[in-house]
């Protein structure tokens, strides 16, 4: 059941020439690395995947596996994987960061049938995939691949940097240090890894040169196939809330009853749900002669109980999720009627702690109501997470799309980033949507969570302690020959003194001197250390200094719309201006990918042909400049 290639970045070490790497396992030098190796610290925590399609020309997505298959040690058969198909793609997060340490870092598995022997003089069945790291989860960089396979020819020792070259059981490794230093990627806190599926044939490496990989077998198995990912330097784990030790009894639940609860002096009846140190709060109280309950309980059901109506709520959105069909996980109802505070997470013993994410997912309820004809075409649903500190301020938010406009409904384990909340003294999750009657949502209220991952200090994490800033912003003022850097606290200060306990790196100083050329793209952003050694990372600002001779006073900013903004493929640049216009769009090392000339009003389609990250559309009509910044996810 093999399928099409997926392409990795590979280091350059040549250019024009056939460069011969390491060859298939049992060949001598192969670098493989073993399912068995003590070199692996921890095997991948969660995977969410974006499935491809079987072929170019089909409807039909690649089924196989499920994403639990990728969690965990792998095994040596060619059957426990999770398909990715044609151009699909999957993120992989884990228990602790990878940093960029001595050798490889991480490791790579797929059930590729190989080639045993010492011999290479047939083509070898290899699947292939581009591997992307990531420290943000925004902004992802991929290693340098190389290929120098022909359609006749496949073999393992013309690949380099990309999974999938070795026999299944082994792994290929991955140094941190052939990918570009970046002032947006961390490589001492990698948090994510993206696979993209190679297009045989079609995709290219590194150099421009089409990739090629075995032809496989299309169908419900195509594309890259994944076994595992192995972290082998890594920091200290984070806590994990598994779940799993909640409930005794397969395919059963636990709501708050009067029998399983504590009823505080508001006669409101409360349990908490722990798992490994985190609690999730349950309530439940009495209303015109009826037990409610509300917030969280925990659930290892796969099937509804149609003997008890209450159990329906409590349900896995599929089979085989995050840790597989059984395994538990915390189900929520929510209410937006009242104001009882609830869907509450602590720790069990309300100490602070840092959150780092957690896996959502809709009840079968719900999704079952997001696909009948009741939910509105352009109806949407979200799950917002709010921080609070010991104070009860807030700390930051975190919002995602369990249903958005376009028609995207969530059914499977989905990761939510919950790393910008900072240091919590509890979370509160909420949901919202535009499916409502008389101001209250109509959808089933219900949603899951699965391994929450947190931690009870910053040392792997990228926020400041609490005698720093726990966010840092940064504005640009208005640039004559040199522009002055801002930075803001969480208290909304603004200074341009240097604090002592930081120090502002590359060209985020206070003070910007070197060349401020009228007309050229900026970016600057402030890079601080604390006294323990950790980095953290304003937001990039873009900045010009624009030569005003001839101009007049109009804004042409205001003339200039992009939307969707962010985006996960095409946006739309709109221009309602009095003269024509030219669009010029750089990426974040300022290289310019597209130029073109518009019409004064139009409306353009932005497509950057799969490219993920930040970029910057500048805009120049009658001598006036403008910069919209895009993001694409």
């Amino acid at each position: 059941m093999k399928k099409t290639i997926l392409s990795i970045a590979f280091t350059l070490l040549s250019i024009g020439v056939f460069a011969q790497f390491d060859g298939s396992v049992g060949t001598n030098g192969c670098k493989a690395i073993s399912i068995n190796s003590p070199s692996i610290k921890a095997w991948a925590l969660g995977v969410q995947v974006n499935r491809g399609k079987q072929t170019d020309d089909t409807s039909l997505y690649a089924s196989y596996g499920s994403n639990d298959w990728a969690i965990g040690k792998p095994d040596s058969t060619t059957t426990r994987a999770v398909s990715l198909g044609e151009g699909g793609s999957c993120i992989i997060t884990f228990d602790r960061p990878i940093f960029n340490g001595a050798g490889y870092d991480f490791m790579i598995t797929e059930n590729s049938f190989g080639v045993m022997t010492n011999s290479q003089s047939n083509s070898e069945f290899l699947e292939l995939t581009f591997v992307e790291v990531s420290s943000d989860g925004i902004n992802y960089f991929r290693f340098p691949a190389i290929s120098n396979n022909t359609t006749t020819d496949c073999k393992s020792s013309l690949i380099n940097n990309l999974a999938g070259k070795y026999s299944v059981g082994w792994g290929c490794g991955f140094n941190l240090d052939d990918i570009p230093n970046n002032v947006l990627l961390d490589k001492n806190n990698i948090r994510f890894i993206r696979l993209v599926d190679v297009r045989n044939g079609q995709d290219t490496d590194s150099r421009g040169n089409i990739i090629y990989e075995a032809p496989g077998s299309f169908g419900y198995s195509s594309g890259f196939d994944l076994t595992g990912v192995g972290i082998i330097n890594g920091k200290t784990p984070y806590i994990v809330s598994s779940m799993d030790s909640l409930l005794t009894n397969n395919n059963s639940y636990e709501i708050v009853s009067t029998s399983n609860s504590v009823m505080g002096a508001d006669s409101m009846y409360r349990k908490d749900f722990v798992s490994n140190g985190l609690a999730f709060q349950g309530l439940g109280y009495y209303s015109y002669g009826y037990f409610m309950s509300i917030g969280f309980a925990s659930s290892n059901m796969t099937a509804v109980d149609s003997s008890n109506t209450l159990s329906s709520s409590y349900v896995s959105a599929s089979k085989g999720g995050l840790n597989g069909s059984g395994d538990g996980y915390i189900n929520a109802y929510y209410s937006d009627y009242g104001d009882i505070e609830h869907c509450v997470i602590k720790r069990d013993d309300s100490s602070m702690f840092y959150p780092q994410g957690v896996y959502v997912n809709t009840s079968l309820s719900m999704y079952n109501h997001f696909t009948s004809s009741s939910f509105p075409a352009n109806g949407w649903e979200t799950l917002t997470a709010i921080g609070y500190d010991e104070n009860g301020n807030k700390t930051d938010s975190t919002t995602i799309y369990l249903a958005d406009t376009n028609g995207n409904k969530i059914n499977s384990w989905t990761y939510m980033d919950l790393s910008n909340l900072s240091l919590c003294k509890k979370i509160i999750m909420k949901l919202n949507g535009n499916d409502k009657s008389y101001g209250y949502l109509n959808v089933p209220s219900y949603f899951c969570l699965d391994n929450f991952s947190y931690s009870t200090s910053n040392a792997t994490t990228t926020t400041p302690t609490l005698s720093l800033p726990r966010t840092i912003s940064v504005a640009i003022d208005s640039i004559d020959s040199d522009a002055i850097v801002h930075y803001s606290t969480l208290a909304g200060d603004s200074t341009t003194v240097v604090s002592s306990n930081y120090q502002f790196l590359d060209y985020a100083t206070k003070t910007i001197t070197s060349s401020i050329l009228a007309n050229t793209l900026y970016i600057a952003r402030v890079i601080a250390i604390d006294s323990k050694g950790d980095t953290f990372y304003s937001p990039e600002v873009l900045f010009e200094k624009v030569d005003v001779s001839g101009l007049d006073n109009l804004d042409i900013s205001s003339m200039i719309s992009l939307y969707p903004n962010p985006t996960n493929a095409t946006s739309n640049l709109v221009l309602s201006l009095n003269d024509n216009a030219q669009v010029n769009i750089f990426d974040i090392q300022g290289r310019c990918l597209q130029t073109m000339r518009l019409d004064k009003s139009s409306t353009t389609p932005i497509n950057l042909q799969g490219r993920k990250g930040v970029f910057y559309i500048r805009i120049i009509s009658a001598n006036q400049t403008t910069t919209k910044k895009l993001i694409i996810q």
